[in-house]
């Protein structure tokens, strides 16, 4: 989308409107996704797989932990995952926030790093 040119104004001189390429769309498409996540987790508190990492992960410390994963493996995850899981209890207390805000913080940082890409 072009200008008008002014009186006296070659076409040739006339740029666009938009001299630089604003995201605007995935920030309406990441804040959309988000209003639908908060939607949909105040619905469904928690699906069968973020009960049981509630259940193993949530444990006095990262041996604890290691130890249930060792001798009685609930997921297929590796280690880290439910120590990160049993680190968020810890510091959020049990729950659904604390199962999902690791996702959340992963999909926050990817569209941060496209929203960032499609800018330049």
């Amino acid at each position: 989308m072009t200008s008008a040119p002014a009186i006296g104004e070659s076409a040739s001189s006339v740029k666009p409107v938009l001299t630089a390429r604003i995201p605007w769309v995935p920030f309406a498409f990441l804040a959309l996704t988000a209003a639908i996540a908060v939607a949909w987790s105040a619905a469904k508190l928690l699906w069968w797989d973020e009960f049981l990492v509630l259940w193993t992960d949530h444990q006095p410390g990262w041996a604890q932990v290691a130890q249930i994963q060792l001798h009685w493996p609930v997921s297929l995850d590796p280690l880290v995952y439910h120590c990160l899981a049993n680190t968020a209890m810890r510091l959020l207390g049990p729950g659904a926030f604390a199962i999902r805000c690791r996702r959340c913080s992963a999909f926050w940082s990817c569209s941060s790093a496209f929203i960032s890409s499609c800018a330049t």
